[in-house]
């Protein structure tokens, strides 16, 4: 299965890419602490960022930066893509917070690392887990990865307003092509049906998780794949390739529980 990061359109590089406003040193990004904290009911962590980078830390002074892309679901569900299509899978559980006119949601959970095609971790593995804390507020999202193997990974990303565009299978139905050629079709009923250069066969669905948002749920099983057959559950978001509203834009991406992870940026035909 070939990644499609690379070859994304500027306007999905914006739309999947996070800012940091970490520097070097340890210890990783704090959080802070609010007091005295209103806890609030129905906290919703949902959201689209963009406009940053993950930071890794690869010992005490030596870091290393990329551009990465959050998307998640008011159940807590969080994906994360970087430049070199790494994927991170994550699911939290949030509680908000009021302090001063401002409102805060602090999260915390698991996380499923899968590494970029073609690298590994410093155990020779490409899946490591860990767990991840942060905070979400109005202005951003803060993260901090704590991985089994390797260092901490640091996150800032930018509130991007697509989240607040209404999702639809109409919107996502018709012919996508991927970078390198490859054609995929979703009906009016939402059934994907692909085959890729390698003879990969993907069969699966796109359903609407809440109209509203622009999120949706993706599974598909992919077959004739050797090692990466299975069925993969993501989320995926529509974005504009030329113009604001266009929709001609999908990146979609999905995981086969801790085995593998794929991630396809898809031009509308």
């Amino acid at each position: 299965m070939a990644n499609r990061w690379n070859s994304l359109p500027p306007i999905l590089v914006s739309l999947l890419t996070v800012t940091t406003g970490c520097g070097g040193g340890s210890g990783g990004i704090s959080v802070g602490d609010i007091d005295p904290p209103v806890e609030l009911p129905d906290p919703d962590p949902g959201g689209i960022w963009g406009n940053g980078t993950i930071i890794f830390q690869e010992g005490a002074t030596d870091w290393e930066e990329r551009e990465i892309g959050i998307v998640s679901t008011s159940a807590g569900e969080m994906r994360f893509v970087d430049e070199l299509g790494a994927s991170y899978v994550a699911q939290v559980e949030t509680s908000k917070f009021s302090f001063s006119g401002t409102t805060y949601q602090d999260f915390s959970g698991t996380v499923v690392e899968f590494a970029a095609p073609g690298l590994q971790f410093a155990d020779g593995s490409t899946v490591v887990k860990g767990t991840i804390t942060g905070r979400i507020s109005e202005e951003s999202i803060n993260a901090l990865i704590d991985p089994d193997v390797g260092g901490f990974r640091n996150i800032r990303a930018l509130p991007d307003d697509l989240y607040a565009r209404s999702s639809s299978l109409a919107s996502v139905s018709g012919m996508w092509e991927d970078d390198v050629g490859n054609i995929y079709n979703i009906d009016p009923g939402g059934v994907l049906f692909g085959q890729d250069t390698s003879g990969c066969v993907y069969d699966g669905s796109v359903s609407i998780i809440d109209a509203d948002v622009n999120v949706y749920r993706i599974n598909i099983t992919i077959s004739s794949c050797a090692d990466a057959d299975g069925t993969y559950i993501g989320l995926g978001v529509l974005d504009d390739l030329v113009e604001v509203g266009d929709n001609r834009a999908l990146v979609l991406n999905a995981n086969n529980g801790d085995i593998a992870a794929i991630t396809l940026a898809l031009e509308k035909l």
